[in-house]
């Protein structure tokens, strides 16, 4: 499967977030720059981001998220993003642990 750097896969990415609304998007091996990715978050109507560029033509992983909640980073490498997310000011933050 082609990598995001690919329009079609951006296109198909951009018609899945408008129709489902997702409040975080996780994506791995994405193939990309962290640049390019976070071009990405704002081309696909997510206004938060956070991406590890690919080395070489492998790897690369990002995290997108909705601005109606509040992301914090704990940790970030080439494999694992590791964050907070709270939906709402009244609501409990809780942990998230991506991993490629």
């Amino acid at each position: 499967m082609p990598g995001v750097g690919n329009s079609r896969t951006v296109r198909d990415l951009t018609a899945l977030v408008q129709s489902y609304h997702p409040k975080l998007v996780f994506l791995l091996e994405t193939r990309q720059s962290e640049q390019k990715m976070k071009n990405l978050c704002w081309r696909i109507g997510l206004k938060g981001g956070l991406a590890m560029g690919s080395d070489g033509n492998s790897g690369g992983i990002a995290l997108f998220w909705d601005e109606s909640i509040s992301v914090k980073l704990i940790g970030m490498c080439n494999r694992i993003i590791d964050v907070t997310v709270q939906e709402c000011p009244t609501s409990p933050p809780f942990r998230v642990i991506l991993q490629k």
